[in-house]
């Protein structure tokens, strides 16, 4: 609705514009006609009142004021007016309103050249009369005596040149005027003739020169037909939303563009303040990597707090006879030889469960994010393997194609990207898009295409994208990726650099909405690139204090470059026995951190380390689930029944909540295996 109301307002201002030029024309002309020198205060005193111009006093000065610019020209001045009215009223020479500048720069070129003829053509006789008789002082008026420029006394301008010379300049910018705001191609008329005349004067009989004749015009009005429809056709078309198609652009992609280079390519992160009671000293990467291997491995094989309570509290200082069996009680004897009864066993107090604590992160001083002078810049010596001049000619390929089963479309954007370039048709109303969609084959035939894809329409739009695969890909570079605005004003928790789409626009991810994230592919298809872009863009976005890995490379060949990252929970695994290890730890520590996120009322790690206030919210005390059964008594129905000795509740407050919480990805190469 909007384009329509766009469209109508446009077009009534052109009309507008057009009545005004149109009446400018017709009142200026009139005033002309009737101009009479003796209207004019300043050539006759007193002058005749009241005046004998049809205008009045006022289109007498300004007919007077026209031919002592222009002189005999300015008669000329109102056709050139009526015909930029009559173009933007009537809605033709589309050309001279698209490009205003340039034609009311050729028409100024126009009446100077004429101007500059006529006062070297103004020796007297009815020139020199006519100028007189309208108050001019020549017949090219002030501008021809001006850009000729020959006074008693002084040469300036154009007679430096001579008057031959003068006239030859005067008369070549009066033709480049006049073809220029004629759109007359001189040069297509000039060949045509001298190939009408060869052909002329081979014909042997006047029937075969009349066939010739006839044969000519039908090829020109073919050429001009064709003309027509390159030059205003693609603009005129009406798109299926019954709109004017736009008129089409290429744009190219595939190659780097040149961007202004920063003097400052990495912004570090602000130092965290450490008090001084706080301050520790900089480890070095694997030392932090080896210790924390230790206790990882530590905390994946210890056991629970009750089994070991148990477990010390049967063991006695003889070992049992065989492994796994309980140690014998002692059997105490007395002096006349009778065995008392066995004494009660002590009752167990419950131990104290462990605080439930989340792995600590490294403190690393100073640590600064990687600077971008790591990376290599793109190669802007590429260029591109297809000018626009042929994405254009592809286009206009299939739309000849479409045109050969009765399918009117008219042509639009054309994007190239990295791999695929996509030409946008957009097709009359009343096409089918079906109809398109079943021509795929006919259109990769027509372009020489392995193959093509087509979009029915394209999402947002109402036209149609032919998706062509490019001869030669292009490269896509990690740095190019990092200095787009599309990663540094990013929203994502952990963004990801995955490349380029089909149509050159930087891919971010955010792999915190896709937690189990799997690389699948042939063997070359990319896979270990595509780690590596993702490890790369972690580690220029994150902290070792924001983000850990756990990396397991089974294949020892992929991931140990990245053992010397200050990152790495432990170093990089490569014993399967270890996996298991690793992955229980990992899933240890995400329990620990759902119990504190129960405990502090969030979410997910974001929300935790953004909450305003650090105080944990109360919560209602649970119930007693767990219990010590040591008893047992038979019931009133002769049944055996556990009875409660003890109920042992856990406590809140065993769970440590640290300041924040680190991201953990882990990567494992090689999952199948």
């Amino acid at each position: 609705m909007s384009r329509k109301a766009d469209s109508g307002s446009s077009r009534g201002f052109d009309d507008i514009i057009g009545v005004v030029l149109l009446l400018a024309a017709l009142l200026l002309l009139l005033a002309q006609l009737s101009f009479d020198a003796h209207d004019i205060t300043y050539l006759y005193k007193p002058p005749i009142r009241p005046a004998h111009n049809f205008i009045g006093p006022l289109g007498a000065y300004i007919a007077w004021w026209v031919f002592l610019l222009l002189g005999v020209v300015g008669y000329f001045l109102p056709l050139l007016i009526a015909v930029f009215g009559a173009a933007y009223m009537f809605g033709f020479l589309h050309y001279l309103r698209e490009r205003l500048k340039w034609s009311l720069l050729w028409s100024f070129g126009l009446l100077l050249s004429l101007t500059g003829l006529l006062f070297l053509a103004d020796r007297g006789g009815i020139l020199g009369k006519l100028h007189e008789s309208i108050g001019a002082p020549s017949a090219g008026g002030t501008l021809g005596y001006l850009t000729y420029g020959e006074s008693a006394r002084y040469q300036w301008g154009f007679s430096l040149l001579g008057p031959i010379g003068a006239t030859i300049v005067y008369a070549a910018l009066c033709l480049v005027s006049v073809l220029f705001l004629t759109a007359f191609q001189l040069g297509d008329w000039l060949r045509n003739r001298v190939e009408g005349a060869g052909e002329k004067s081979t014909a042997a009989t006047p029937e075969e020169a009349v066939l010739e004749r006839k044969a000519r015009d039908l090829q020109k009005q073919a050429k001009k037909l064709q003309e027509e429809v390159d030059r205003t056709g693609e603009r005129s078309g009406i798109g299926a939303d019954m709109q004017p198609v736009p008129e089409p652009t290429v744009r190219d992609l595939s190659v780097p563009q040149s961007k202004p280079r920063a003097k400052k390519t990495a912004v570090p992160e602000p130092v965290k303040e450490i008090a001084p009671a706080e301050l520790v000293e900089v480890i070095p990467a694997r030392e932090v990597a080896a210790a924390t291997t230790a206790d990882v491995l530590g905390k994946a094989t210890e056991t629970k707090p009750e089994e070991k309570a148990d477990a010390k509290a049967d063991t006695d200082d003889k070992p049992a006879d065989k492994p796994g069996e309980p140690a014998p009680e002692p059997i105490v004897h007395i002096a006349d030889g009778s065995v008392p009864a066995p004494l009660p066993k002590p009752r167990l107090t419950p131990r104290k469960p462990k605080p439930i604590t989340v792995a600590s992160t490294p403190l690393i001083g100073n640590y600064q994010l990687p600077a971008l002078d790591f990376l290599q810049h793109p190669d802007l010596t590429v260029k591109p393997t297809e000018s626009k001049e042929e994405l254009m000619a592809n286009a206009r390929l299939m739309q000849q194609t479409l045109g050969q089963f009765d399918i009117d479309v008219s042509l639009g954007d054309i994007t190239k990207g990295p791999t695929i370039t996509r030409y946008e048709l957009h097709p009359a109303p009343g096409v089918k898009l079906e109809k398109i969609t079943g021509l795929s084959n006919n259109i990769a035939a027509a372009l020489k295409a392995e193959r093509i894809h087509i979009l029915a329409p394209v999402p947002g739009k109402s036209s149609v994208g032919v998706e062509v695969p490019n001869a030669v890909k292009t490269k896509v570079i990690m740095r190019d990726l990092l200095e787009s605005e599309e990663w540094r004003n990013t929203k994502c928790r952990i963004p990801l650099a995955l490349g380029k789409d089909v149509y050159g626009h930087p891919i971010v991810a955010d792999l915190a909405e896709m937690p189990h994230l799997l690389i699948a592919g042939s063997t070359g298809s990319g896979k270990s690139v595509c780690i590596n872009a993702i490890i790369a863009s972690l580690l220029y976005k994150f902290s070792p204090d924001q983000l850990r890995f756990v990396m397991i490379d089974p294949k020892v060949v992929e991931l140990q470059h990245y053992n010397a990252l200050p990152h790495l929970v432990v170093p990089v695994v490569t014993d399967p026995k270890k996996v298991i290890l690793a992955l229980r730890w990992v899933v240890n520590e995400m329990e620990k951190r759902y119990q504190i996120f129960a405990k502090v009322g969030v979410r997910n790690i974001a929300t935790f380390n953004s909450r305003p206030n650090k105080k944990i919210v109360p919560q209602e005390p649970e119930l007693p689930l767990m219990a010590r059964k040591e008893k047992v008594e038979p019931g009133a129905e002769g049944f055996a029944v556990e009875v409660d000795e003890e109920i042992v509740v856990p406590r809140e407050d065993d769970i440590v909540i640290p300041e924040k919480l680190s991201y953990i990805v882990v990567i494992i190469d090689e999952l199948a295996d």
